[in-house]
């Protein structure tokens, strides 16, 4: 009797314990199924977000330009105010990306919009800061001002260009006159002996000094010797030496990478000889021994003397010698036809090449190169003897 009033307690316990497990499965299966419904829900929200995004800093683009504000002021407020708004939906993209969350054709397209949008922020803010730089701190070189015909011995009166390596004020007058002039661009006339000098200042305050370029002229027949050579005449020393390294011609690059044989050929081959180092110093140096070819002092533009590679010939027109020879400093080294006293198994070469810098004057001069070798920053230029009738008959001309 006992044992029946116990189980008939029991089975009210029972009941109740398997109501609960029903109730915890009906729970669990309720909060599966909410979780799903809140993963799309903000899936869509997200996508909302970003849409709305794109569409308000279109908007704000839009709204900008029809407003008149100063340049500046519109740049910085776009910048402060689309810049967080962009970069919060940047990184919503970002998120849906590492879920995998598939986008629509129509959110794609937002995001196409936004990242074009923060692409044409960050232009202006660019483009604003490169204005805000002062132009003045990016000059790096000097201010150059130079003439084109430079000085030297002329024939015929010239008519004198100034040019500059940047925009300038440039003033000039000639050495025996107290008033500057300011210079117009137009050509200044030359026809007589004197030194004609010019100095500049450029928008940022860089100046540049008094710099000198003397003209002498020389009234007399037309020069004996051809016309892509020069005439070279100090009393009774007279020849002829090209105007320009080998090939000699106006524009072009010349030759390089040469041995002296192939050099002594070269000049052979056109009824013509390599210059002695005395030639080839006083063709550069002219009759007042200068130590460059336009001058006592180096300057750093007027040759090819610090430059990264070789140039055309007759590029620097203030790298003219005396006489007329073009490029005798800088630009390719030249081979001689006089072996060195240091080695009589080296010939000298003479005037430096294009990375040789103040040491590319007239009586600068190497011989660490052998003469059956090609070198490549080597070149040369061609000498000639004046024909011994013209040598005769201009002494009894200036006898008489």
């Amino acid at each position: 009797m006992n044992k029946r009033l116990n189980k008939k307690k029991k089975s009210p316990t029972r009941k109740w314990v398997l109501l609960i497990i029903l109730l915890l499965f009906l729970f669990l299966f309720l909060w599966m199924y909410l979780s799903k419904v809140s993963e799309k829900t903000v899936q869509k929200d997200v996508q909302t977000v970003i849409k709305d995004s794109a569409e308000m800093v279109i908007d704000i683009f839009t709204d900008s330009s029809d407003t008149v504000i100063p340049f500046n002021d519109n740049v910085d407020t776009v910048t402060d105010i689309d810049t967080t708004v962009l970069d919060t939906v940047i990184k919503e993209v970002v998120q849906l990306k590492e879920k995998e969350i598939p986008l629509s054709s129509s959110d794609s397209d937002s995001v196409d919009i936004t990242d074009t949008a923060k692409e044409a922020v960050q232009k202006d803010s660019s483009e604003a800061e490169s204005e805000d730089k002062d132009p003045c701190l990016e000059i790096q070189d000097e201010l150059w001002v130079y003439p084109d015909p430079s000085g030297g011995l002329h024939r015929t009166s010239l008519n004198v260009s100034l040019f500059s390596n940047r925009p300038c004020s440039i003033w000039y007058r000639f050495k025996a006159d107290t008033l500057w002039k300011v210079y117009d661009k137009g050509p200044i006339v030359i026809n007589k002996t004197g030194t004609l000098e010019y100095r500049a200042q450029d928008s940022c305050g860089n100046t540049m000094g008094i710099r000198q370029e003397f003209y002498e002229f020389l009234k007399q027949e037309k020069s004996p010797c051809p016309d892509d050579m020069v005439h070279i005449k100090i009393d009774s020393i007279q020849y002829c030496v090209d105007r320009f390294e080998w090939p000699n011609r106006l524009g072009e690059i010349p030759l390089s990478y040469i041995s002296l044989y192939h050099a002594m050929d070269s000049c052979f081959s056109v009824g013509k000889r390599l210059c002695t180092v005395e030639e080839w110093s006083l063709a550069c140096a002219g009759p007042y021994s200068w130590k460059y070819p336009y001058g006592q002092l180096y300057e750093q533009y007027a040759c090819a003397a610090q430059d990264t590679i070789v140039t055309a010939s007759g590029a620097k027109p203030e790298c003219r010698g005396y006489f007329g020879a073009f490029d005798m400093s800088g630009n390719l080294m030249e081979w001689t036809s006089t072996k060195s006293k240091e080695n009589p198994e080296f010939h000298y070469i003479m005037g430096g090449f294009w990375e040789s810098g103040p040491q590319s004057g007239c009586f600068d001069k190497r011989y660490s190169y052998y003469p059956r070798n090609r070198h490549n920053p080597v070149g040369f230029r061609c000498c000639k003897d004046l024909p011994v009738q013209d040598k005769v008959s201009r002494k009894k001309r200036s006898k008489q």
